[in-house]
C-alpha cells in the first residue's frame, strides 16, 4: 500500500470502531518492512484499549504490543506522547526496561514529578480536595506504576554499578523541582523507594546513597524517605525457600551483614545507621523464629 492509501483504510476502519483491524493491517504492514504512519497507529491502540471489555481487546493484543513496540523505537515520534501511551498500557503488557517510559523516569527529574502529580496530594492540597473520575484513574494507575513497576534507580547501570554523579545531579535537581512545585512531601517518600533499589554490592552502602538519606531526612528530623528507603530494602530481598530442617541460616547471614552496614555507617551517617541496625535485629528474630520451627519439625509437633 501507498502511505495515503494506508491512511485512508486506516481512517475509515477507525470510523467504524474497528480499531483491531488496523492494528492487524499496520502489523502487516510492518512485517513487510514499511514503515507504519503514526497518527493512525496511536488511534488505532486507543481505540483498542477502549474496547478492553470486548472480544476483540485479547484478539488484537498481540498486533497492540507489536505496535506499541514500534512506536516506542520509532525517532519520529515524541517522548510526551508515546510515554502517555506506555503509562495506560504498563498494566497490560510488560514493558521493556529500555523503553522511553523508564528511561525518562530514570534520567528526566520532570518526568518522575509529573508521575507524583497524578499519584499523590500536593504539600498544599486539602483532604477535601476534590477530584474527577479521569483523574482518580489516572492517579490510581500512575501509584500503581510507581508502586509496583519502578524498580530501578537514577545512576543505576544494567550491570548493576552505580553512577554516584549521575545520581546525585538528578536527586538535587528532582527534589529542588518538587519544592518548587509543591510535591516534596511526595518526592521524599518516593525517593527513598528508588534509593531502595540499589543493589547490596561489595561497596554498600554507597556514600552518595548515605547523603541522600541523610541531606533528605534532615539528619533523620522527617523520617518520611528513610521509612520509603527501608521498606523498599526490605522487599527487595524476595522469596526465600529452604529444606524442613535448615533453620534460620538465611535469616542469620542476612542479619550479619545488615549489622556490618551499620557499623560502617555508624559514626558518619548514624540515621542510615539506625535503618541496618533495626533490619539486623528483625532477622536475628526470624532466625531464632526459623530456628525454632525446624526444632519442632524434628520432633514431629
Amino acid at each position: 500500500y501507498s502511505d495515503d492509501t494506508l491512511n485512508i483504510m486506516a481512517e475509515q476502519l477507525l470510523k467504524v470502531g474497528r480499531s483491531g483491524d488496523v492494528l492487524s493491517l499496520l502489523c502487516r504492514v510492518n512485517y513487510g518492512g514499511k514503515d507504519i504512519p503514526v497518527a493512525p497507529a496511536f488511534n488505532a491502540l486507543q481505540g483498542w484499549l477502549n474496547n478492553i471489555e470486548t472480544p476483540e481487546f485479547e484478539q488484537y493484543k498481540h498486533d497492540a504490543e507489536e505496535i506499541l513496540e514500534y512506536l516506542d523505537k520509532n525517532p519520529n515520534v515524541k517522548d510526551e506522547q508515546i510515554v502517555s501511551l506506555e503509562l495506560l498500557l504498563s498494566e497490560i503488557f510488560h514493558l521493556d526496561s529500555d523503553c522511553r517510559l523508564y528511561h525518562s523516569i530514570y534520567t528526566e527529574p520532570k518526568s518522575l514529578l509529573e508521575l507524583i502529580s497524578f499519584a499523590y496530594r500536593g504539600d498544599e492540597d486539602f483532604d477535601d480536595k476534590t477530584y474527577s473520575d479521569s483523574e482518580r484513574n489516572i492517579g490510581l494507575l500512575s501509584l500503581r506504576f510507581i508502586t509496583g513497576h519502578v524498580k530501578s534507580c537514577p545512576g543505576l547501570t544494567k550491570n548493576g554499578t552505580l553512577d554516584e554523579d549521575a545520581l546525585m545531579k538528578y536527586a538535587d535537581e528532582f527534589m529542588s523541582l518538587a519544592k518548587r512545585e509543591k510535591y516534596f512531601r511526595a518526592a521524599k517518600i518516593v525517593f527513598g523507594q528508588l534509593l531502595g533499589n540499589i543493589p547490596d554490592r561489595e561497596d554498600y552502602p554507597q556514600d552518595v546513597l548515605c547523603k541522600l538519606l541523610t541531606k533528605y531526612s534532615e539528619h533523620g528530623r522527617d523520617k518520611s524517605i528513610l521509612n520509603s528507603f527501608r521498606c523498599q530494602f526490605f522487599n527487595n530481598r524476595g522469596m526465600t525457600s529452604r529444606l524442613p530442617y535448615d533453620g534460620g541460616r538465611i535469616e542469620r547471614t542476612r542479619s550479619e551483614k545488615y549489622k556490618k552496614y551499620a557499623d560502617k555507617t555508624r559514626y558518619t551517617y548514624p540515621d542510615v545507621a539506625s535503618i541496618f541496625d533495626s533490619l539486623s535485629r528483625d532477622h536475628e528474630y526470624d532466625a531464632h523464629r526459623m530456628d525454632n520451627q525446624a526444632e519442632l519439625a524434628k520432633i514431629g509437633y
